[in-house]
């Protein structure tokens, strides 16, 4: 038993009597990162352009560290939570490739903040390439990055198919 703890009493029961779990040195460190983890967005616009960027990269994990755990994502069928959205997301991205968007205004207030803007998606193989428009609402964490809390995305109207809610 350690020194500074020798003849230490524990509520009227001697400390050498309790059985202390064993600790290895590296369990006292905060988890790391993943190495591939790309830096958390310190802004809504930054969220946004990773959504796109990591969208365009079939990174499902990438996409994934950016939705907030009670995600929505709005239209004709709502969907609510992180895993009812990845659902979607993940049978898009299977038949997508490039997603390019266009900000076209945004604003911030406090800890809440909103992008609306313009979309493009390259459809698999020679299918095409779809366009909408979006809005995206965001939260501010208490670490100062940002998670997509609210997507509604639709589709023009000439170019309904595949990719919309």
């Amino acid at each position: 038993m350690h020194r500074l703890l020798a003849g230490a009493v524990l509520v009227g029961v001697p400390l050498s009597a309790v059985a202390l779990p064993s600790v290895h040195p590296d369990s006292m460190l905060p988890p790391r990162a993943p190495a591939h983890a790309p830096a958390a967005p310190a802004t809504p616009s930054a969220a946004m352009e990773q959504f796109a960027a990591r969208w365009t990269a079939d990174d499902r994990v990438g996409v994934t560290a950016l939705l907030a755990d009670s995600v929505a994502l709005l239209g004709r069928s709502p969907l609510v939570g992180r895993e009812a959205v990845l659902g979607w997301a993940r049978q898009q991205m299977a038949s997508t490739g490039a997603l390019r968007i266009t900000r076209e205004a945004g604003h911030r207030l406090g800890d809440q903040a909103y992008e609306v803007g313009r979309w493009s998606l390259e459809l698999a193989g020679a299918a095409g390439v779809e366009h909408g428009g979006h809005l995206f609402r965001f939260q501010r964490r208490r670490d100062g990055t940002w998670k997509i809390i609210e997507m509604y995305i639709i589709n023009d109207p000439a170019a309904a198919g595949t990719t919309g809610q």
